[in-house]
């Protein structure tokens, strides 16, 4: 899960098990030869190595990055959701916190420092995760921290004037009371400056925009995504429609059949 409360062996199974008819290349894709229909592919275990595959058809599911919009900090200094390493890093850091938080010299403002998680990003992702967070130090830590957990602080940080601005108002509604009600802080019209160790430099949308300050002990950024390079090396060696499609969504352009728009029928995104 988002918190790591279930291990990583009982999700993840080798490639080779699943689909031992598969044959598998731990690899990077660095470059496409559409005409010749010829990929080639740099190992990941051995630095300067690389091969060459002929194919017939193409599926192309790189899938994206975490999308820091420029932002000083974010890369540095924020845990993400992205990868089972980022969910072990979270767990790890939450409960570090909590122990770093009981220990006799801790002041009280670096423990409430260390005790406050804070989520960026008020988008399907950024809610789940926050709920679960809500619950897993409100249900899971309460009996072994539970003093400590009293005082912890769960934070959602959202630049819009809503969270889930895709979906309807009344979900939107629902989902911000759930929150709430969990004593989640959602602060809403926040948009995120820069991230620094140990706090966020944040502008309050408002008739007069102040900057402020939050502290953090865990940042969890949820805030979007973009493509990989991978991707954006594609797009500009396909050219038009593709590189506008990539630079406007971070997506391929495709057709109804999920093929890459104006290229032979044999490469599907």
């Amino acid at each position: 899960t988002a918190v790591g409360t279930v291990e990583q062996r009982s999700i993840v199974e080798s490639i080779r098990v699943s689909n031992p008819t598969a044959t598998y290349i731990e690899g990077e894709m660095d470059g496409l030869f559409a005409q010749e229909k010829r990929i080639t592919v740099r190992s990941k275990l051995r630095a300067n190595e690389s091969f060459s595959f002929a194919y017939d058809y193409l599926i192309y599911a790189a899938g994206s990055v975490v999308n820091d919009f420029g932002i000083q900090g974010v890369t540095e200094h924020c845990c993400f959701i992205k990868e089972i390493e980022d969910v072990r890093r979270i767990k790890h850091t939450i409960l570090e916190n909590f122990e770093k938080a009981s220990l006799p010299r801790t002041t009280p403002s670096e423990r409430q420092r260390l005790l406050t998680f804070v989520v960026v990003g008020g988008g399907p992702s950024g809610v789940e995760f926050i709920g679960e967070l809500s619950d897993f130090i409100n249900d899971e830590l309460s009996g072994i921290y539970p003093q400590l957990v009293q005082q912890a602080e769960v934070v959602l940080l959202n630049s819009g004037a809503s969270i889930l601005g895709a979906f309807d108002e009344a979900l939107q509604s629902r989902a911000l009371e759930s929150l709430r009600s969990r004593g989640v802080q959602v602060r809403l019209n926040s948009r995120v400056t820069e991230v620094r160790s140990g706090s966020i430099t944040l502008t309050k949308k408002s008739e007069s925009p102040q900057q402020q300050l939050q502290p953090f002990g865990l940042c969890v950024w949820a805030a979007g995504t973009a493509p990989r390079p991978l991707t954006r090396r594609l797009a500009d060696a396909l050219g038009e429609p593709h590189v506008s499609s990539v630079k406007k969504s971070g997506r391929l352009a495709v057709d109804r059949w999920l093929r890459l728009q104006g290229l032979p029928t044999e490469l599907v995104g």
